[in-house]
C-alpha cells in the first residue's frame, strides 16, 4: 500500500513538473483538465486496485466458507446418514438409530410401564398409569387388546425390566390415569400375579418380538464387542435370565445345556464356538451342530452386483420374511432393489445364499431352488470356521396366538368332554337303577321259585295221597266187582234150579 502510494506521489509531481514546463505553449484550460484528467485516471486506478483486491479477497473468503459450508454438510450427512460411500444407514448416524429404533418397535406398538395393579374381581383388573403411563389411560380405546408382563428389578440396576409374560387383556374402561381390564387370557405363571399381583406390570399394545441381543443388553454387555467373554455371559444367562428353575428344566440335562448354547454362541464364528467348547470338560456334549439352516457367511464382492428384489409380497401373520429373505411386513419395505459395489461384503444365510435349496411345489414335486448370490461374483471372507451362527428367532405374537388357540380348542374338548361324561354319568345311573330294579325283580323271583317249591311239594304229597287213595278205592271196586258177578252168578244158578 505504502509503495503504491509514493509511486503515483512521484509520478504527480513528475507531471506537474512536465505541466510547468510545457505551459509556455498550451493553454492553462488544457493543462488544468489534464491534470484533472491525470488525478482522475490515477484515482480510478487507485480505485479499481482495491476493487480487485477486495474482490479476491471475498472470493478467497468465500472460497473458505464454501470448504467450511461442504464440510459441516458432510458432517451433518454423515451424522443423519452415515458416510456418503455407506450402503446403508450406519448404526452412528441419527437415522440409522431411528431404523434400529423403528425395527425394535415393530409388533410392539405403544407401551403402557410401571402400572400400579390392582384386583377387582377373578377375571377384571383396574391399572393406573400415573407412575410410567407416558401414553397415557386416555389413549386407550374400548376393547383394544394389552399384553401384559410382571415388572422386576435386577440388583445391578436401578430400573424395573418386564419379564416374566402374565396374559392378555381387554379394555374394558379407561379414564384419566385408570383403565379397567379383563383377562382374555392367563399363563399358569400368571395366575399368582392375577390373584396377589407383588410388583408393577408393562402393557404393550402389540405382542413384543424376540430379539438377539436382548440379554446382552441388561446385562450391559457391548453388542459388538471383539472381545466376548463366552463365560461371563452364559453365566449371567444361567444365574439370571435363563435358570433352570425360571423354566422348569433340569440344570445338569442336555436339553437345558443345549437352550444355553442356542443363546451364548448367537452371533459368534463356528471356530470361536467350537474353539471354547474344547476348553470345556465339564459339557455334557462335546459336539454343536446348529443345522446349515442357521449358518450365515460373509461374503465380499468382486464385481459389481446385480440388483436384488428384498421387498416380498404376501401375508406377514406368521413370518416377517419369506423363504428367500424377502420383507413381507410391509413397514421393512425398501422400495427398490439394492446393488452392491466392488469390495463390499455382506453376510447372507448360507443355505439359500450360497447352497440352494429344494422346495415342494403345489403338486408335491421338489424343486430345486438356486442360491441367491451367483458364487462367481463374490469370494467368502474366512474359512469354514468363518461360518456365523445365528438363533432362529420366536415369532411371539404367532405363538401367542396359536398358544390361545390351543387353549381354546381344549376348552371346547372338555366342554364336550364334560358333556359327553355327564351323557355317560346320566347313563351309568340309569344303569345302576336298572341294576337295582333287576336285583329286586330277581330276588322277587327267588321269592317265587322258593314258593314254587315249596308249593309243588304240597301238591306233590297231596297227589301222592290221592293216588294212593284212589288205588285203594280201585282195589275195592275190583273186590266188589267181583263179589257183585259172583253174586249174578249165584243168582242166575238158583234160578236154573
Amino acid at each position: 500500500m505504502l509503495i503504491s502510494l509514493l509511486v503515483i506521489l512521484v509520478l504527480t509531481i513528475l507531471i506537474c513538473l512536465a505541466l510547468f514546463q510545457s505551459a509556455r505553449t498550451w493553454n492553462w484550460v488544457n493543462i488544468v483538465f489534464v491534470f484533472l484528467i491525470f488525478v482522475a485516471g490515477i484515482l480510478g486506478a487507485y480505485a479499481g486496485s482495491q476493487t480487485l483486491k477486495a474482490r479476491y479477497a471475498w472470493i478467497d473468503r468465500s472460497q473458505k466458507n464454501e470448504d467450511i459450508l461442504e464440510r459441516y454438510e458432510k458432517s451433518l450427512r454423515e451424522t443423519l446418514n452415515g458416510p456418503d460411500d455407506a450402503l446403508a444407514y450406519t448404526s452412528n448416524s441419527l437415522r440409522g438409530v431411528n431404523l434400529e429404533l423403528d425395527l425394535s418397535m415393530i409388533g410392539k406398538g405403544r407401551v403402557w410401564q410401571e402400572a400400579s395393579v390392582s384386583i377387582r374381581d377373578e377375571k377384571t383388573i383396574v391399572a393406573s398409569f400415573e407412575a410410567g403411563g407416558v401414553d397415557g389411560a386416555n389413549q386407550l380405546k374400548q376393547d383394544t387388546i394389552l399384553y401384559a408382563f410382571r415388572d422386576e428389578m435386577h440388583d445391578d440396576q436401578a430400573a424395573r425390566f418386564p419379564t416374566t409374560f402374565i396374559g392378555t387383556f381387554q379394555v374394558e374402561s379407561a379414564s384419566g390415569a385408570q383403565a379397567t381390564l379383563k383377562s382374555v387370557f392367563v399363563t399358569p405363571d400368571g395366575v399368582q400375579d392375577m390373584s396377589n399381583p407383588q410388583t408393577t406390570w408393562t402393557f404393550f399394545e402389540k405382542m413384543p418380538v424376540d430379539d438377539r441381543e436382548t440379554f446382552k443388553r441388561l446385562a450391559g454387555i457391548p453388542v459388538d464387542s471383539d472381545n466376548f467373554d463366552i463365560d461371563a455371559y452364559r453365566n449371567i444367562l444361567v444365574t439370571r435370565y435363563l435358570t433352570a428353575d425360571l423354566l422348569g428344566m433340569d440344570e445338569t440335562s442336555r436339553e437345558y445345556e443345549e437352550l444355553i448354547d442356542q443363546f451364548t454362541f448367537d452371533g459368534l464364528t463356528m471356530g470361536t464356538i467350537q474353539n471354547w467348547i474344547a476348553r470345556q470338560p465339564s459339557r455334557i456334549s462335546n459336539l454343536f451342530d446348529p443345522g446349515v439352516e442357521n449358518l450365515y457367511v460373509e461374503l465380499r464382492f468382486t464385481k459389481p452386483s446385480r440388483g436384488f428384489q428384498v421387498d416380498g409380497s404376501g401375508s406377514a401373520s406368521e413370518n416377517a420374511f419369506d423363504i428367500q429373505g424377502r420383507a413381507i411386513d410391509r413397514s421393512l419395505h425398501y422400495g427398490s432393489e439394492i446393488t452392491f459395489r466392488e469390495g463390499e461384503t455382506i453376510v447372507v444365510q448360507k443355505l439359500t445364499g450360497v447352497i440352494g435349496y429344494d422346495i415342494a411345489d403345489a403338486d408335491g414335486s421338489i424343486i430345486r431352488e438356486q442360491p441367491l448370490i451367483n458364487i462367481m461374483d463374490v469370494e467368502r471372507v474366512g474359512g469354514d470356521d468363518a461360518d456365523i451362527y445365528r438363533r432362529p428367532l420366536n415369532n411371539y405374537p404367532h405363538l401367542l396366538t396359536q398358544t390361545i388357540q390351543q387353549v381354546a380348542f381344549f376348552e371346547d374338548t372338555l366342554k364336550q368332554l364334560e358333556q359327553v361324561r355327564t351323557v355317560a354319568d346320566r347313563a351309568l345311573q340309569d344303569a345302576l337303577t336298572q341294576q337295582d330294579l333287576r336285583a329286586r325283580q330277581l330276588n322277587d323271583l327267588e321269592f317265587d321259585l322258593e314258593n314254587f317249591q315249596t308249593d309243588l311239594r304240597i301238591v306233590s304229597g297231596h297227589a301222592s295221597k290221592l293216588s294212593n287213595e284212589l288205588a285203594d278205592q280201585q282195589t275195592l271196586m275190583d273186590t266188589l266187582y267181583k263179589q257183585i258177578i259172583k253174586m249174578y252168578a249165584d243168582i242166575e244158578a238158583s234160578s236154573n234150579n
